[in-house]
């Protein structure tokens, strides 16, 4: 990418192409995008997502096998970083041509066992407009319309068609975080998720997923026998209703602060969450370990 495409982007945007240099909780070297909100938060606490990141690290811990980790919707390799120290290879996906530069520079400059490609998944191949947030947030980035900056065609193929091409191993485990277009990505992994039966975790707080899941019988059909956990916060409003639940939500954050924020439980579709946790039959063994050991964190 040349360095008059970056100034050009400068000028049509008031976001900021330039990057800086940070080591991360871990220690890696890492080049993050100043300014941008992800940048921010793991300057403030030296990761992004750092209560998903726990439970995810838990959840990986009781799997027998990790062989091949899909990080779809890479970003700079905030999570990227963590599966290279628990999985044998994995493959990080990212449409975002800017984002994904600095993420290809991550995975070399500290030697993640990862391979980074610059395309996106959808339930077919071809083309499809990227919609890149320019307010300071290239995580929003998404193929639905957000309307908050330029867009942009990239190559999409399907997961499956992917797998085909560049993996040999069982797939173990697929980390989606694609705003709002986990239902299309699942389609396209059809194949792949009935034939290794790979653990799953994804958000669950756009109305566009819900609808399309709902519409689509993504529940009964692509991930059919799938068990549903979600990760949620100790001082939601529904736990603790009510101008007395309101005092004891306010209790729980101040007290739970130094410790993990959120519990594990079983997932409910009406509510929010930003880590779901999909365990097919074949792990059904660590559900009950999971869940007792996020209760205590």
């Amino acid at each position: 990418m040349s360095a008059s495409f970056y100034k050009l982007l400068a000028k049509k945007s008031p976001f900021t192409y330039k990057t800086i240099r940070y080591q991360n909780f871990l220690g890696d070297d890492m080049e993050l995008f100043k300014n941008d909100c992800i940048t921010k938060d793991i300057l403030r606490r030296g990761r992004y997502a750092r209560d998903e990141l726990k439970l995810l690290t838990i959840l990986f811990s009781f799997m027998p096998v990790r062989r091949i980790a899909l990080d779809v919707g890479s970003n700079i390799g905030n999570h990227c970083a963590v599966f290279g120290r628990y999985f044998q290879e994995t493959h990080a996906i990212e449409p975002h041509q800017e984002v994904f530069s600095v993420l290809s520079n991550n995975i070399a400059r500290n030697g993640w066992k990862a391979k980074a490609y610059n395309i996106g998944f959808s339930d077919h191949d071809g083309k499809l407009p990227i919609y890149i947030d320019e307010r300071g947030n290239f995580g929003a980035t998404s193929f639905i319309s957000n309307q908050n900056g330029r867009s942009y065609e990239v190559e999409v193929t399907t997961g499956d068609a992917f797998v085909k091409k560049y993996i040999s191993e069982p797939v173990d485990y697929i980390k989606l975080d694609v705003e709002s277009f986990e239902g299309p990505v699942i389609k396209g992994l059809a194949t792949t998720i009935k034939t290794f039966q790979p653990i799953i975790s994804m958000e669950w707080n756009s109305q566009t997923t819900i609808d399309y899941f709902m519409q689509n019988n993504i529940f009964t059909q692509e991930l059919n026998q799938y068990h549903c956990l979600a990760m949620y916060p100790r001082w939601h409003r529904s736990l603790w209703p009510g101008f007395f639940g309101k005092i004891r939500r306010m209790v729980n954050k101040i007290t739970t602060r130094k410790n993990c924020r959120y519990y594990v439980s079983e997932f409910n579709m009406h509510q929010t969450s930003e880590a779901v946790i999909l365990i097919p039959p074949k792990h059904e063994d660590i559900i009950t370990p999971l869940l007792e050991a996020t209760a205590d964190h």
